[in-house]
């Protein structure tokens, strides 16, 4: 008797477990075909009322540089972009235009850094682009970024310390020490050492008592005494900088500086130092050497 009821109960535990999932089923086809339907009736109303709209037809294709002053011209010619994009004015339907893939395409170009782009209805692709901030120039042939990315020349308006090169570089690569050839590496790894120590000096900041006098106050970024004309690396152990005169510190122009390669930092701390020094006696500068805390006036 027990027997027969245990199975009586696996029968309609069975039977409930079918029944259970002839539901759970038939929800999910009931579920799909609703999302069939919504996906195909979306892009139906979007054929009717939006693609084959001429109200929305492509008419403008508004593409502008972010961060740059007025009237001048960027690295990137807009001209040449715009007509990279493959978008068609008073052909292509605004919604059709997909606009991840504009951006995409807008980010292959070398110069540009990063790039939005939106609808602005009902005929305009807007496009907002920044580009890649170069830092110095190298061998006055080409631009700089704070990454070793090379950019080809431009930007005549920015005034860019000079980093000298022995070789020419591509635009669009990046300076790397990971190569085979070993004077090329060398020459990598200066230009490197170089593009750090202009980065350094553009955001170090420090203080020195005599200072304020000069200055008119003690803490003081050191690219207001190091102004950077040039840089190179000759030597093994130190960087060859040229800075451009200033005249609150009685620093010469031209006055040429050494730089240990290994602390950068100390030999900026040693440089602006010795400079408010000589300044308080009454003395040009002309050559420092913050290997070993030297200096010539005159």
């Amino acid at each position: 008797m027990e027997k027969h009821n245990i199975l009586g109960k696996k029968a309609e535990a069975s039977a409930a477990f079918k029944e259970k999932l002839i539901a759970l089923t038939a929800w999910i086809f009931i579920i799909f075909c609703t999302c069939v339907v919504f996906y195909f009736s979306k892009i139906g109303l979007q054929t009717l009322f939006l693609t084959s709209n001429k109200h929305f037809t492509l008419k403008h294709i508004d593409v502008k540089a972010q961060a740059l002053p007025e009237g001048v011209q960027g690295l990137v010619d807009v001209e040449f972009l715009t007509e990279s994009l493959q978008l068609h004015v008073d052909t292509d339907n605004l919604f059709d235009v997909d606009l991840k893939k504009v951006q995409k395409s807008i980010l292959k170009q070398i110069c540009i850094d990063s790039a939005e782009v939106s609808y602005r209805f009902p005929d305009t692709i807007k496009i907002r682009y920044y580009e890649k901030m170069p830092v110095a120039r190298l061998s006055s042939q080409s631009l700089i970024d704070k990454n070793g990315f090379i950019l080809p020349d431009g930007r005549s308006d920015l005034i860019l310390p000079q980093i000298f090169s022995a070789k020419a570089h591509k635009p669009g690569t990046t300076i790397s020490t990971k190569v085979d050839d070993e004077n090329t590496k060398a020459n990598n790894e200066a230009i490197l050492n170089c593009l750090h120590f202009i980065q350094f000096n553009e955001t170090f900041r420090m203080k020195y008592k005599n200072a304020a006098q000069f200055l008119g106050h003690d803490e003081f970024a050191s690219m207001e005494i190091l102004k950077v004309k040039s840089v190179s690396q000759h030597d093994p152990d130190a960087l060859t900088v040229m800075l451009t005169g200033v005249k609150e510190v009685l620093l010469a122009d031209n006055t040429r500086l050494k730089i240990p390669v290994d602390n950068i930092e100390i030999g900026i701390r040693r440089a602006c130092i010795a400079i408010i020094q000589n300044a308080m006696a009454n003395k040009t500068t002309r050559r420092i050497d913050a290997r070993y805390n030297s200096t010539a006036t005159e």
